[in-house]
């Protein structure tokens, strides 16, 4: 029995498996030249007849509010591909290759307006919370703190836990008492590394002639703050010179120290046990380690996961409802 996790992101489709005690991880670069056969990937690192459940997180997720079968599905889930970044057509070719090849899935959904089970308060701030990638990174690395957790001499959390997503862009979700409440998305509070949310400039830019407000998202993060032309150049600056985009990392620190700061504010009564950030910035230990230089804005103990958690948590989904379980974190799973 295998079951598999699979995550839309920015820079690629990212693919688990978990097949009993073994957990394999493997990527899907997005490239609009060619159409991936995941399939074929997926053969060789499992038997498909084996898999049981394959749990997808695609794109926003933003017209579902549960876990739903692809079958169920009307437009794959989402409202619409417009305003959310630079579209490839990758993870719609798996998304639809998975649909046609008979096997069973299923879709994780969003945080947005439209779920009853988030606090009101956020749902009447924004219209999306985070999109199914965050939500499956975030169910893996709860998972993890509450097991590592327990034990000897070890207080068992209850829940109560900040998640923020450092990578392309900043995605950070409040979790009381186990569950979903809300969060803040990428478009409206800290940036990434290649995204950012619209400031008063930005917004200018936005509203000339020919401008455009998704093309100012998808390139409002650090990378732009320090003046590289793209992602890949500023990461090889920080590679050879930290100093050099030192000050772009010590904003993007402070964002994200606000964010978790600001929901530790309306956590239940203040209280928040852990913070668990992931992410290719958030996971970094080198040449920055940005787990080391968060904890000297965040009191609670930080925990930093690896990039791989959000595939593996759709996996870990897929597992869990295989074996029985119809609410994942407050998220209902609707078959």
């Amino acid at each position: 029995m295998a079951y598999v996790g699979v995550t839309h992101g920015t820079t690629a489709v990212g693919c688990s498996v978990i097949d009993g005690a073994t957990v394999s991880t493997f990527l899907v670069a997005r490239d609009k030249r060619k159409k991936p056969r995941f399939i074929e990937l997926l053969s060789k690192v499992v038997e498909p007849s084996d898999v049981e459940l394959i749990a997808m997180a695609y794109s926003m997720g933003d017209k579902i509010c549960s876990v739903t079968p692809f079958e169920a599905l009307n437009d794959r889930g989402v409202r619409s591909l417009k305003g959310i970044g630079d579209t490839r057509g990758t993870g719609t070719a798996v998304f639809d290759e998975l649909m046609k090849s008979g096997m069973p899935c299923v879709a994780v959904p969003g945080l947005h307006r439209d779920c009853e089970y988030l606090e009101p308060v956020f749902r009447r701030l924004y219209s999306h919370c985070g999109a199914p990638k965050k939500v499956c990174a975030a169910y893996h690395c709860f998972g993890l703190l509450r097991s590592h957790t327990k034990g000897i001499g070890k207080r068992a959390i209850e829940g109560n836990v900040i998640f923020s997503s450092i990578s392309s862009n900043t995605v950070s979700l409040l979790i009381k008492q186990g569950k979903f409440v809300g969060g803040i998305d990428a478009t409206a509070g800290a940036p990434g590394l290649r995204h950012g949310p619209l400031d008063v400039n930005a917004i200018r830019r936005a509203s000339t002639t020919g401008g455009d407000a998704n093309k100012e998202f998808f390139t409002g993060g650090i990378y732009r703050m320090a003046g590289y032309p793209d992602a890949e150049a500023f990461l090889k600056a920080l590679e050879r010179s930290p100093k050099k985009v030192m000050m772009e990392m010590d904003a993007l620190l402070a964002a994200v120290a606000m964010e978790i700061n600001g929901l530790a504010s309306i956590a239940a009564g203040g209280k928040v046990e852990a913070v668990a950030i992931t992410g290719s910035i958030g996971s970094m230990t080198i040449p920055f380690n940005f787990r080391l230089a968060l904890a000297d804005y965040v009191k609670w103990p930080i925990s930093a996961f690896p990039v791989q958690s959000s595939a593996i948590g759709a996996a870990e989904m897929a597992r869990d409802i295989v074996a029985g379980r119809r609410e994942l974190m407050g998220i209902p799973v609707d078959l």
